[in-house]
């Protein structure tokens, strides 16, 4: 799977260069992914810039100005690039939102992810310190590429949950969900004062099990050894010695003669 990384133009340099971090990060921890950053370059045409004006404007809010449709910006900007077998992480300071069936538009989403790409959005995450931003931004990609290789997807599992998408429940693991901007907060800052200084690259971000979820999600199975062609040959039978095989000739049998024995003379009866 190839991922190219977008980010939007408005984005602050430091938590640009976070994100192109992240996409080193992402091609270390699953391994069978080919990441390319893009930045703001265009690739295909396409940039940045286009993605965040592809979306459809949902609503506007006084706080945090334009919120758009990721969903749509996924449907209709995605597919041109994946006719490529590419996926799109897209990077924006727009708020987003996606259509839910029957509930129609949510209220917002921190991330929105399908088959074909991920939309990630920083806008309600602008009131804290950079250095916590960062913190957040790092989560939330690991989570919305999780959800990509489906880790905490199976409903199986110990220590997963069916909230709005399979999440897992460990308090120190970026698959937990969050459904506010302060309990995202709490979460990723959670999981990583107890993990971020870890030699596991894959182990700041995801607890023991959803790692194994990644390790069975990028696994290869190694190739077998070709074998070199060989042919058998069967050694010769031995040559058998003509024999030819004559009966035994029969005992012959002395003749004999059988004389039945004499009836004594009947008695006249008077």
């Amino acid at each position: 799977m190839e991922l190219l990384f977008f980010v939007d133009e408005r984005l602050p340099k430091a938590l640009t260069d976070r994100f192109e971090e992240l996409a080193n990060e992402v091609s270390i921890i699953y391994k069978n992914a080919s990441v390319i950053y893009a930045g703001s370059t265009p690739i295909s045409g396409i940039s940045g810039s286009y993605f965040t004006n592809a979306g459809s404007i949902i609503r506007t809010t006084a706080e945090y100005g334009t919120q758009r449709d990721a969903g749509r910006m996924i449907g209709k900007i995605f597919e041109k690039l994946r006719r490529d077998g590419r996926r799109v992480v897209f990077f924006t300071t727009s708020d987003i939102t996606r259509y839910s069936g029957d509930s129609g538009y949510l209220n917002f989403v921190f991330g929105c992810t399908d088959p074909t790409g991920i939309v990630i959005s920083m806008a309600r995450f602008k009131q804290y310190p950079l250095e916590t931003q960062m913190i957040i931004l790092s989560g939330l990609v690991m989570h919305e590429i999780g959800h990509v290789f489906n880790v905490a997807g199976d409903t199986m599992r110990a220590n997963t949950v069916y909230n709005i998408g399979m999440h897992c429940t460990d308090e120190c693991c970026v698959m937990q969900q969050g459904l506010t901007a302060e309990q995202i907060r709490k979460n990723f800052s959670r999981t990583w004062k107890a993990h971020g200084k870890s030699r596991d690259l894959a182990g700041r971000y995801y607890c023991t099990l959803c790692r194994e979820d990644i390790d069975r999600a990028t696994s290869v199975r190694p190739l077998m050894p070709k074998r070199k062609a060989t042919t058998t040959v069967r050694p010769p039978m031995p040559k058998r010695k003509a024999t030819t095989t004559v009966p035994a000739p029969m005992p012959k049998r002395k003749t004999t003669t059988t004389v039945p024995a004499q009836l004594p003379p009947r008695r006249a009866e008077h």
